[in-house]
């Protein structure tokens, strides 16, 4: 769960960015999905940065 001072950050760039006024509701519902979305994305990330190391550390040992 996201602190009340994220949430209310989260509305002001919303409102402020998209001229949208949301609920405090709304707002934490939103940013929670977003928050869980850029989880996945790093998780990714980092999977592939270990791969990409695998290859790299394979290749220099056939060298």
């Amino acid at each position: 769960m996201l602190s009340e001072k994220l949430i209310q950050e989260f509305k002001r760039i919303v409102k402020e960015e998209a001229g949208k006024e949301l609920t405090d509701e709304e707002a934490g519902l939103y940013a929670e999905q977003i928050t869980q979305y850029y989880e996945i994305l790093y998780k990714i990330y980092l999977e592939n940065k270990e791969k990409e190391q695998v290859l790299t550390d394979n290749n220099e040992k056939s060298n």
